[in-house]
């Protein structure tokens, strides 16, 4: 072990280890015990290293959570189980271009990872580690990254969210990837042009609508990135709460690019010349996907948001796992004015029913006395 920190609200530690003997592993599980000044252990926990690969080149990181009250002046480390590595691991370099705060105290880094190998790569993992003036872990988290593949010499965008960005005086960028196994179909895409609205307070969200065109359920990562000329301003990210359908389109909406409100509000972006790029991270399921019915009992227009209530059931002979809620909100003439997306029930049994809240952006200007409201909703079989 090389570096480490111990923390003590909530009690845990951050650290990381380097390879000194044996083979480059991979799949790395470490048992991290915190012990006192005798060297007997106070706390234990048993957690997977959240970079995957404990190689000779760079240091494998953990983070280990303690139960409240413990207390101790050391760590032990040893690695309980591991694969081999692949031969064929390409480290990727990256880089924060973007910093800001999110509500509540956090911290949303954007950045990039480059592949500066001569083949293409698929990430296989990312985590951005905040090191005080000494060098020592204080904060992390991991990255969604987006899209699936980086070729040479491509940027590709990520984004973390840090709770508690505490002490730190830097960041670090730990990221590897393996050659793709082709062929990889892209079968969950995105329906024509994304909208990108401001909400009555000047709020920027995004608008879209997210098409599996395979015969088997997916989920997937949407990942908005917002520009202004060369610059990168904010990165928006939505994820499916559960598989999407075979053959479906539905509406999605992202109201979270973190700096971008205030990047507007103080003048130093404008409107007219932002500039948007999506990208979209697909996961193969093999779950069932079945529909459940719903329906609306109330929605009203409070401030900036829409309001959405109803009721989902199952009605069908399966217990469902992951049930997700869907409505698209459109006008008029047929065109998405908004979306949003809801978790109501973890687990629902045949006969049961959930209520759900869905709270939607509206956009500047709308007037949705005359929106029809297209909901749907549907789990996977448990």
């Amino acid at each position: 072990m090389t570096r480490w920190s111990i923390r003590q609200d909530p009690p845990g530690a951050l650290g990381f280890v380097s390879l000194v003997t044996g083979p480059e592993s991979s799949e790395v599980v470490l048992e991290v015990s915190l012990v006192d000044k005798s060297g007997a252990a106070r706390a234990t926990d048993v957690v997977p290293a959240l970079t995957p690969y404990l190689l000779r080149s760079s240091e494998a990181f953990f983070a280990a959570r303690f139960p409240d009250g413990s207390s101790g002046t050391d760590l032990r480390v040893k690695v309980v189980s591991s694969r081999p590595a692949p031969q064929a691991i390409e480290t990727l370099v990256g880089s924060i271009v973007v910093t800001a705060w999110l509500p509540g105290g956090g911290l949303s880094l954007v950045g990039w990872l480059e592949n500066t190998s001569r083949r293409p790569i698929a990430p296989t993992g990312l985590v951005v580690v905040g090191l005080d003036v000494e060098g020592l872990p204080r904060a992390s988290a991991e990255g969604a990254f987006m899209p699936p593949v980086i070729r040479p010499g491509e940027l590709l965008p990520f984004r973390s969210d840090v709770l508690r960005p505490d002490q730190v005086h830097e960041w670090m960028i730990l990221a590897h990837g393996l050659p793709p196994v082709y062929p990889r179909p892209e079968t969950v895409t995105l329906d024509g042009e994304l909208a990108v609205r401001q909400d009555p307070q000047g709020r920027p969200f995004a608008v879209g609508r997210i098409v599996n065109g395979s015969e088997t359920p997916r989920s997937a990562r949407v990942g908005i990135l917002v520009t202004m000329e060369d610059e990168w301003l904010s990165l928006g990210v939505f994820e499916t709460l559960t598989s999407l359908p075979p053959r479906s389109t539905l509406p999605f909406v992202i109201d979270d690019f973190p700096g971008l409100e205030e990047r507007l509000a103080a003048g130093e972006a404008d409107w007219d010349d932002l500039n948007v790029e999506a990208f979209v991270n697909e996961i193969e399921s093999d779950a069932a996907v079945i529909q459940l019915e719903t329906e609306i009992t109330a929605y009203e227009v409070i401030g900036s948001r829409l309001y959405l209530r109803g009721q989902i059931r199952n009605e069908g002979a399966s217990t469902i796992a992951a049930a997700a809620v869907v409505a698209g909100v459109l006008g008029d003439g047929g065109e998405l004015l908004t979306a949003g997306w809801a978790a109501p029930a973890e687990r629902l049994v045949p006969g049961s029913q959930a209520d759900f809240l869905l709270v939607m952006p509206v956009p500047k200007g709308a007037d949705l006395t005359l929106a029809e409201y297209d909901v749907r909703a549907f789990g996977v079989a448990d």
